[in-house]
């Protein structure tokens, strides 16, 4: 019984440390792809990506 005690905490502990690190870090990732998202535009008629300071970065 002591076995299956120790298992079943085992994973409860797991579990909450993967829960921990996933509430940390998706916030971080939302956070770093709207960043992204800000800082590139794509222009449609040459298929150009620009990033902030309209410079190419690259080219279709």
């Amino acid at each position: 019984m002591s076995e299956m005690k120790g298992q079943l905490f085992g994973m409860l502990l797991v579990l909450t440390i993967f829960g921990i690190l996933a509430a940390a870090l998706v916030p971080a990732f939302k956070d770093a792809a709207s960043n992204v998202s800000k800082n590139i535009a794509v222009d449609a008629s040459t298929g150009s990506v620009f990033n902030e300071a309209n410079r190419i970065v690259s080219v279709r």
